[in-house]
Formats: C-alpha cells, structure tokens, sequence
C-alpha cells in the first residue's frame, strides 16, 4: 500500500521561482494534452489554453487525474489542478495503474 501526501513543491527555472499552486475556478473536465514550448513542457486544455506553465524537461499524458512530470533529471506527480502529489524526486516513476 502507498501513501499519497499532497505537497507544495517550489520549482525555479534560471534563477526565477515558480509555485505550483491548485487551479481554482477553471474548468477542468476536459482534457489536459502535454505542450511542448521552447524546450519545457506543461499542458493545455482542448482549445490549446495554457492551463499548468510549460517547467518542466519531460511530462506524460494525464492517467485518469494524476500525471507524471520530469523537472531537470527527477520524476514527481501532479494532479489535474496543478497540485503535487509528490516533489520532483524520483529517478523513474512506473505508469500509473488502478488510480495509482
């Protein structure tokens, strides 16, 4: 059995601090594609809408509410408001099955 914690997690990109905090008051339901801009990756929405800023090196496809992202060399997991589940400290994290 594992533990999912919710944590904060602050992020920097060259020197400038980036927190990832829960989305409020935006619509959700649809799907959140991985976009690639200038070399980082985050997600927008079905009409291409930005919805978590492109920080990160790597990211995969939401499973269900939980996605894995890559931030520098280490993997951490977010969910779909933007709230980390885990801080960018793994070296590989497994796809996700049953929720988890």
């Amino acid at each position: 059995m594992m533990l999912l914690v919710a944590l904060s997690v602050t992020l920097s990109v060259e020197a400038q601090p980036y927190i990832l905090r829960p989305l409020k008051g935006k619509n959700l339901e649809g799907r959140l594609t991985p976009t690639e801009r200038r070399g980082q990756w985050g997600y927008a929405d079905d009409r291409g809408k930005t919805i978590i800023k492109a920080i990160f090196s790597d990211v995969k496809p939401f499973e269900d509410t939980l996605a894995r992202v890559k931030y520098g060399s280490q993997w951490g997991v977010l969910r779909r408001n933007a709230e980390s589940l885990f801080e960018p400290q793994f070296d590989t994290i497994a796809p996700f099955e049953r929720g988890l």
